[in-house]
């Protein structure tokens, strides 16, 4: 990462996908906190955050309400994270703004 966020420019969004299920763990605070010195405006991206969330579906569509906040406590990312319907739809009453984002593939598959 040090290598990616000192000699490429800016970045402006970094996506961390959960597609690795939960055969890897990884250290994400630690990752967070180096983008975050290293690149202060880069929106990290994930399920749940830190700065946008995953909408909780790969067709492309949000809830008919999706509120930008979100409740983390207690949840990680990739398997531990909220269920699909929290994610689409985020919390009414959450301490997070982590907008969603909503991605979709444009062929039959991601691969």
């Amino acid at each position: 990462m040090k290598e990616i966020f000192t000699n490429y420019g800016h970045i402006t969004e970094l996506w961390w996908d959960g597609a690795n299920g939960e055969k890897q763990m990884y250290d994400w605070p630690f990752f967070q906190k180096t983008v975050h010195q290293l690149s202060p405006e880069t929106l990290v991206f994930s399920d749940i955050g830190p700065d946008i969330r995953w909408v909780g579906n790969e067709k492309g569509i949000a809830g008919t309400t999706n509120w930008n906040i979100l409740d983390t406590a207690g949840f990680t990312r990739g398997i531990g994270a909220p269920l699909p319907d929290t994610l689409q739809s985020g919390n009414y009453n959450g301490c997070c703004c982590i907008p969603a984002a909503c991605d979709v593939s444009i062929r039959s598959g991601w691969f």
